[in-house]
């Protein structure tokens, strides 16, 4: 699964890079997810692994790109992912569960 959502985030940040060096046009959320469900129907592979870490992975890359051209907050350009590099994107609810084997008193 990680080498999957290695692989949007590098696919989705080259075809922002593209786009915006060569046509001063912006990639959006939403153009990432239609560019998933592509990437999703060319490769079987892909689309063998849940897609909603992917979506996040895209979710990400676009809070690093408006991070980017932010003047008040300026971040780094974001980043191509390396092999070697540890990629978090699995993220649990945002809610608190009881669990059965909790005693809540």
């Amino acid at each position: 699964m990680f080498d999957s959502c290695k692989f949007v985030w590098n696919q989705a940040l080259g075809r922002w890079s593209d786009l915006w060096r060569h046509e001063h046009l912006s990639f959006s959320y939403k153009d990432m997810d239609a560019e998933l469900t592509d990437w999703r129907s060319r490769f079987e592979w892909l689309a063998a692994s849940p897609s909603v870490p992917h979506q996040q992975v895209l979710r990400d890359l676009s809070r690093s790109i408006s991070a980017f051209f932010d003047k008040k907050n300026p971040a780094s350009r974001p980043s191509f992912k390396k092999r070697r590099d540890l990629f978090a994107t699995a993220r649990g609810p945002r809610t608190a569960s009881k669990s059965p084997e909790l005693d809540w008193g």
